[in-house]
């Protein structure tokens, strides 16, 4: 699609009497569940899916963005430290709230690696799908929970599943946030410096989570 979010309404008329929404950038396949030849489809800006008609894939869930399935967004609250890897590094931080390298000392211009690390407290049940969601990710970041790999985001839909690493009690989420080398270049005093919204530091977690650190600043 396009730079803009879209909703609609698909119908698919023939023969087959399932469908099913296949992800080709994280592999995963959804089976729709709210009509046989029909399925409301709701794109992040420039998301794309494949619509499978008459899939039966072995292991494919039920489609969380259609149907009645239930969403609860719950607040991580929480420090964290941030850590550099790179040339001409910012020191190490310690934030209240996750917020952008940039906003830092030193970090304006830096141009690397940063290591995001909080530790929240998680003592409801155990859910089958639990999904961390950021609004806006420069350039590109590897989230870990509890030392396990869940992939990388660089483009929407920026949801990446959690629930196989989630555990009651107390669980360890790391954001490794890489941006370009253009970024040192951009030795400018005026222009944005990687802002990512009004509510800027409001972090939100499992089942969502909100906002994302950004490495990268902008000069309009």
């Amino acid at each position: 699609m396009g730079p803009d979010a879209a909703a609609f309404t698909a119908e698919f008329p023939g023969p087959a009497r399932s469908l099913e929404i296949w992800d080709a950038l994280d592999g995963s396949i959804r089976k729709v569940v709210d009509s046989a030849v029909r399925t409301e489809i709701r794109l992040a800006p420039r998301e794309s899916v494949f619509v499978v008609a008459g899939g039966r894939t072995k292991g494919a869930h039920s489609d969380a963005r259609v149907g009645s399935a239930v969403k609860t967004d719950q607040e991580i609250k929480t420090d964290w430290v941030l850590d550099f890897d790179g040339p001409d590094a910012p020191p190490p931080a310690r934030l209240g709230a996750l917020v952008s390298w940039t906003e830092l000392p030193g970090g304006c211009f830096y141009s690397g690696a940063g290591i995001y690390r909080a530790r929240f407290q998680w003592d409801g049940i155990l859910p089958a799908r639990a999904v961390l969601a950021f609004d806006e990710i420069r350039d590109a970041a590897e989230v870990r929970l509890n030392g396990r790999p869940l992939g990388i985001l660089f483009t929407p839909r920026l949801e990446i599943e959690a629930a196989a690493a989630l555990r009651i009690g107390p669980n360890d989420l790391e954001i490794v946030v890489v941006n370009r080398p253009l970024n040192r270049s951009l030795d400018f005093p005026t222009g944005t410096s990687g802002r990512f919204g009004p509510a800027l530091g409001t972090g939100s977690g499992l089942p969502r989570r909100k906002k994302s650190p950004a490495g990268q600043r902008r000069q309009d």
